[in-house]
């Protein structure tokens, strides 16, 4: 990031628009934008694969910290909100909220001690899938058993998470090359 000088030497400081903050609400109202509206699309692939970009570029970005647990959260309610996700679905708004949140949380280590892209985002999809499929999959044979509602419950909760999960990691990776070759 360009960086300029504010005043006369070095006892005035360097100001930086990366470390005002500035940039920090930039990307979080980015990102929350992001998973708000993504919803409105109705169409799971896509919204998904939105979705777990937004994830992935926060676990990026802030870390494990307060606005990637924003940017992980507001999803499900919307999703729920607006009908993308069944009312049927209520009591699985939690464990969808949980898997967002270990896959930000899982991102954000990996980055953070500078593993490999590809292997950090794998990683953080499959666990985030094998958990909501898990979910799936014990939902559908206790309280769903039977309904109509569980064929889709594990459409929507098996192989489509992984999907959408690794969707977003390359969404997210080109988006990041791009931003860093901008930055230089």
């Amino acid at each position: 990031m360009n960086k300029r000088n504010v005043g006369v030497g070095e006892e005035a400081g360097t100001l930086s628009l990366e470390n005002s903050g500035t940039m920090r609400m930039f990307r979080f109202a980015f990102l929350s934008a992001i998973v708000l509206a993504s919803p409105l699309v109705f169409s799971q692939p896509i919204t998904g694969s939105f979705v777990n970009a937004a994830l992935f570029l926060s676990a990026a970005y802030f870390g494990f910290r307060k606005e990637s647990f924003a940017i992980a959260v507001v999803p499900s309610v919307v999703a729920l909100a607006t009908g993308q996700l069944p009312v049927a679905f209520a009591p699985l708004v939690p464990f969808i909220m949980t898997g967002n949140l270990l896959l930000v949380y899982l991102a954000a280590l990996g980055f953070e001690k500078g593993r490999n892209y590809f292997v950090t985002a794998a990683s953080a999809a499959v666990a985030k899938s094998a958990l909501l499929f898990a979910v799936g999959v014990t939902f559908s044979g206790t309280l769903y058993s039977g309904t109509a509602v569980a064929g889709k419950m594990l459409t929507m909760f098996g192989w489509l998470q992984l999907a959408t999960a690794l969707a977003g990691a390359a969404i997210a990776f080109g988006v990041l090359r791009i931003l860093r070759r901008e930055e230089r």
